[in-house]
């Protein structure tokens, strides 16, 4: 679960969501995400905390070693970035990360 601190006001707001996993072909949805996410200069708005969606044995974190040591560990999780836009009369709610494996309408909500 996670909350928000503060929300930005929206105007008019539309989501685009990808994510990664069997139904990203070819990581086209995701790659699309990430570029307009660079291009739009996209602000973090949240990290979901993935301890209540996803099934580690299915989706794993990815740990990073360098000389032998663990350096660092990436929890799988989805993040929420914000677009503001004036010319285009509403603004954009970005949406990557990793398909939930469970707990769907809490997610949505």
């Amino acid at each position: 679960m996670f909350e928000l601190d503060t929300v930005p006001e929206l105007v008019e707001p539309v989501l685009i969501a990808a994510f990664e996993g069997w139904n990203d072909a070819g990581e086209s949805a995701s790659s699309a995400i990430r570029y307009l996410d660079g291009v739009w200069t996209a602000t973090p708005l949240v990290a979901i905390d993935p301890d209540d969606y996803y099934d580690f044995q299915v989706t794993r974190p990815q740990i990073e070693v360098a000389d032998g040591v663990r350096r660092h560990i990436t929890w799988p999780t989805t993040r929420l970035t914000v677009v503001k836009s004036d010319e285009a009369g509403h603004d954009l709610v970005l949406v990557h990360g990793i398909e939930p494996n469970m707990r769907w309408r809490s997610f949505c909500e």
